[in-house]
């Protein structure tokens, strides 16, 4: 019985991280795993990897079909791109209060690839620019964002009642990386950024 509560009790603040988390445009990939605060031992570790191979087919571009811009080449194209998601978490048990989690996690992230589009390499066409060199150069073939998250939180557990009561806090490093690439891999573009964050929470037991 003890142990269904727990497991509860973990669910539930999964599921208020995720529900928090999933308010980020659409871009949610995935969370630091502070779950494993709530392991059982003095040392846990785990990690994990999901490949996503998404399939969305675009139909119309501008409102116009697919199969008139491609002169009835084609009737529609994918610009979803598969990608990767990686997650670790370390735990270490300091005293029978006090636990600390070393995370990694990408949680945001998006990606494009055009290669499939009826105006490769001339993607400008919407845009009025049909010929000429600067079609070329400017046609965005894939674009990509990615934020990397390496973070430290830490759980202080007392007893309140029957059960314990978590306080839980850290900091976290949260890296974005962006590129850009066009036609012929001219003009590349790349952004980065390295930005502080922290977290808090409390759950019971």
């Amino acid at each position: 019985m003890a142990h269904t509560i727990k497991k509860l009790a973990v669910a539930m603040t999964a599921a208020t991280v995720l529900a928090s988390v999933a308010n980020a445009g659409g871009f949610s990939r995935g969370s630091a795993d502070t779950d494993i605060l709530y392991e059982d031992g003095n040392f846990v570790a785990r990690m994990g990897f999901s490949y996503v191979a998404p399939t969305r087919d675009i139909s119309t571009l501008g409102g116009a079909p697919v199969s008139f811009l491609s002169g009835g080449a084609q009737s529609s194209f994918s610009d979803a791109a598969d990608y990767a998601v990686p997650s670790a978490a370390l735990k270490l048990q300091a005293t029978d209060a006090v636990s600390c989690a070393g995370t990694f996690s990408q949680p945001f992230g998006g990606s494009s690839d055009f290669s499939g589009s009826p105006f490769a390499p001339g993607a400008l066409a919407p845009f009025g620019i049909t010929s000429g060199t600067d079609t070329d150069a400017l046609s965005t073939t894939r674009q990509s964002f990615t934020a990397h998250e390496a973070a430290l939180t830490c759980r202080y557990a007392f007893d309140v009642g029957p059960g314990q009561l978590s306080v839980i806090g850290g900091g976290f490093m949260q890296y974005l990386d962006f590129e850009q690439l066009v036609v012929g891999g001219l003009y590349n573009f790349s952004l980065s950024d390295l930005e502080p964050g922290f977290r808090v929470g409390a759950a019971y037991e």
